[in-house]
């Protein structure tokens, strides 16, 4: 043998704390603000979605402080944080724009028509 004893004997001790699962279980989705304290304990990821429109205000200028402030908040709570920007919300029945107006009236291809306007990727504008 090499000197190890081949039994080992372990006895975990019982713990009421959550065991937190990185990047899975518990998330805090969007609207953090709203969010409890308990929930924020129980989850590891806080995650949000943006739309392309309120990012993208006009050519070359952006709004970043919607991203900025959410991810400090979850920095400022230890968590991690996750986000998406989708070009066009289907789940949504008032608001399916994600495309920015700006970039429809500069002449950019889209398929839909009213508030549904999903870009052409390869339309150069």
């Amino acid at each position: 043998m090499n000197g190890l004893s081949a039994d080992v004997s372990v006895v975990p001790k019982e713990n009421q704390a959550y065991l937190l699962n990185p990047g899975k279980g518990w998330i805090i989705y969007s609207g953090f603000a709203n969010a409890s304290t308990a929930a924020w304990a129980k989850a590891s990821v806080g995650y949000a979605r943006y739309m392309w429109k309120d990012i993208h205000t006009n050519d070359n200028q952006f709004n970043w402080s919607v991203i900025d402030n959410d991810l400090a908040e979850c920095v400022k709570r230890g968590k991690k944080f996750a986000f998406g920007v989708p070009t066009v919300s289907v789940n949504s029945s008032t608001d399916r724009r994600g495309m920015p107006p700006w970039l429809a009236d500069a002449g950019a291809k889209f398929l839909g028509d009213g508030d549904y306007k999903e870009p052409v990727w390869d339309d150069p504008v």
